[in-house]
Order: C-alpha cells, then sequence, then structure tokens
C-alpha cells in the first residue's frame, strides 16, 4: 500500500516532531534558580529611555514594558510598540493598549505608574 519512500518520510518527519517537543521542553525542567537567573539577566538588558525623567524602578519599568510588548505580540506592528513606549508610556497609544489588552480595571493604576516613571504629576 505504502511506499518505503512515503513510510521513511513518515518516520523522519515523527523524529523532528519529537525532537522538538524534547526541545521546548527543556526549560520547564530547569531549577528555578537558574530560571530567575535567565530572567533577571534579560530584564538587565532591557534598555530604559534616558529622558525618563522620574523614579527608576526596574519592577515598575518591567510592568510598563509587558503592556507595550503583549500590545506589540497583539498587532505585530513595531508603530505600536514604538508608540507605546513614547513619552515614558504616557501616550493615548499605551492607554489604547491597555483597553485593548482587556485591562480596563487597571488603566488609572497603569497611568500612574507611568506618570511616576516619567517624573509628571
Amino acid at each position: 500500500m505504502f511506499s518505503s519512500k512515503l513510510s521513511a518520510s513518515v518516520v523522519a518527519v515523527w523524529v523532528v516532531v519529537l525532537l522538538c517537543i524534547a526541545e521546548t521542553g527543556e526549560g520547564r525542567n530547569m531549577e528555578p534558580s537558574t530560571l530567575d537567573r535567565l530572567n533577571n539577566a534579560k530584564a538587565k538588558r532591557q534598555v530604559f529611555d534616558a529622558s525618563c525623567k522620574g523614579i527608576y524602578d526596574r519592577e515598575l519599568f518591567s510592568q510598563l514594558e509587558r503592556v507595550c510588548e503583549d500590545c506589540y505580540n497583539l498587532y505585530r506592528k513595531p508603530v505600536v510598540a514604538t508608540e507605546c513606549r513614547r513619552e515614558c508610556y504616557t501616550t493615548e497609544v499605551f492607554e489604547s493598549c491597555l483597553r485593548d489588552l482587556m485591562m480596563h480595571d487597571l488603566i488609572n493604576e497603569y497611568k500612574e505608574k507611568a506618570y511616576m516613571v516619567a517624573g509628571k504629576k
């Protein structure tokens, strides 16, 4: 019924699929301390806008940054990410991103955080 070439192709596809599954599952087997170090290393590499004259709190900045990253992932348009971050997260685009991400109940909280980072009142 099946030719040997087709059977070999099916086996090859399964091998690739299993290798991909094994490779992606590797991060779940890491010790928590290793995952923490990797996350901290990534956070240290993040660029902070020097024009933001407010307080510098890495956790606060990370929360604001995550909104823009999620918004970018929603639309996949670089202009969304750029405009979201502009003026230290105090633009209408940032607020629109919060709405688009269905974070309606957190808009005032995140705007307050953005103003703290921007140094505005």
